[in-house]
């Protein structure tokens, strides 16, 4: 790892390692134990640089452990693939809903940690199981104990099925909660008010990201404490930026055509004080 960022890579990549470890994802086996059709995987870590979508910064130095799942074979290795994510016209509507109305929605974003090893494992797969080797950098790797393998209990990055698996734990809890699929859009669901939360909720997930709309912040947080206690994430509040789309807000005592912000696409919807506008800012 040839890079002067190479001690931020390494401490990523240890964080996510003993993040696995404490998920319970694997199993040590030894190689020849192994029943004559089970099949061992290589695998690797990924690194990627997050930024700030305003300010271009860098925010986190994020390390995945992905397995190379493109050698996996369907129908053999896994079954379903298919996970639907919010098209651009849904995840439009729920931040416009908050222009084109006088409710003033609460729009907040919570971001699940790991969240394919958060959701239930699929049966599926030859025996139910699979196996990969110690990625490079793992206590196993490059030593005399070769002959190690890892049972992965968890559904991680780069196995086909792993949406598909996170979609399916996501929507079985919504659908627990009362949440009703958003029409023709499966990753949005919407809950309706009742005597459990006050107001109406509606929330599009795309993988890790979650962007949640409420009329009501005291609804909002309840709804967060309890997403929260299911799923391991963090609240990141109101919505400063979302996959790459920055928000702001008009306050209401400040005339529009004082804005010092570009507003995108604002002839599309009524200029009505004190709500969410967005725009795209280059990455």
């Amino acid at each position: 790892m040839a890079s002067h960022f190479r001690p931020f890579w390494l401490t990523s990549e240890q964080e996510e390692w003993d993040d696995l470890w404490k998920w319970i994802c694997f199993k040590v086996w030894n190689r020849s134990d192994l029943a004559p059709d089970d099949r061992v995987f290589t695998s690797r870590h990924v690194y990627k640089l997050k930024r700030d979508a305003i300010s271009g910064k860098v925010s986190r130095f994020k390390a995945r452990l992905i397995v190379q799942g493109f050698k996996m074979q369907q129908d053999v290795n896994y079954n379903g693939t298919f996970s639907p994510t919010p098209g651009s016209t849904a995840t439009w509507t729920i931040i416009r809903v908050s222009i084109a109305t006088a409710e003033d929605l609460e729009l907040h974003s919570v971001d699940f940690t790991q969240a394919f090893i958060q959701s239930d494992r699929l049966p599926e797969g030859v025996n139910g199981r699979f196996f990969i080797s110690p990625p490079p950098g793992s206590p196993h790797a490059n030593t005399s104990q070769s002959g190690i393998v890892y049972e992965v209990f968890q559904t991680l990055y780069g196995v086909p099925s792993s949406p598909h698996a996170l979609h399916k734990t996501l929507d079985c809890y919504f659908k627990s909660e009362g949440f009703t699929n958003a029409r023709f859009e499966e990753s949005v669901w919407r809950r309706p008010a009742d005597a459990k939360y006050a107001a109406d909720i509606v929330i599009s997930c795309h993988v890790n990201d979650s962007l949640i709309a409420c009329s009501s912040l005291l609804v909002m947080r309840k709804f967060k404490l309890a997403l929260l206690q299911r799923f391991n994430g963090t609240d990141e509040g109101p919505v400063p930026q979302y996959l790459g789309v920055s928000s702001f807000v008009i306050d209401p005592i400040i005339p529009l055509n004082s804005c010092k912000q570009p507003i995108l696409n604002a002839s599309s919807a009524p200029l009505t004080c004190g709500m969410w506008f967005i725009l795209l800012l280059p990455l």
